[in-house]
């Protein structure tokens, strides 16, 4: 259950800094376009998304402190496929928004998805450096 709880909070962590990147993007790229009601639309779901990236981050840091070697060889590759997925559909998103199709403005949001799985896939490389399951509950049952 430790391992299931530690990938739901990290993977949450990942794709709502993703979604939260995207949507600053988005009303940036909908400010230069003059359309300030999808600036409002995108800015209020940016400060819903950071409040909840905020709290989550708080919430993981307190609760599952430490990744283990299992759940991160999971974690990474699954984050930064769905990190990419997400940045595709907010990319549609924001070509929807736009008023005609003489632009490729919606193609920077792609990038962020592609940026946000070249860090894990860097990341991923370290997990021979993370502690075992085994390893980290036997600290934590000492602790006690």
């Amino acid at each position: 259950m430790r391992m299931f709880r530690s990938f739901i909070l990290r993977l949450s962590l990942i794709l709502s800094a993703t979604a939260a990147i995207c949507l600053l993007l988005m009303a940036i790229t909908l400010g230069f376009q003059e359309l300030f009601a999808g600036v409002k639309f995108c800015l209020s779901f940016f400060g819903l998304i950071a409040v909840w990236l905020l709290v989550n981050f708080f919430v993981q840091k307190k609760i599952d402190p430490e990744l283990s070697v299992e759940v991160g060889r999971i974690l990474y590759p699954a984050g930064a496929v769905l990190s990419i997925i997400l940045s595709l559909l907010m990319s549609t998103q924001l070509e929807s928004m736009i008023p005609g199709s003489e632009g490729i403005e919606h193609f920077i949001l792609i990038f962020v998805g592609i940026g946000v799985s070249l860090f894990l896939g860097v990341r991923w490389f370290d997990v021979k450096w993370l502690r075992l399951e085994e390893e980290i509950l036997s600290v934590g049952e000492r602790e006690e």
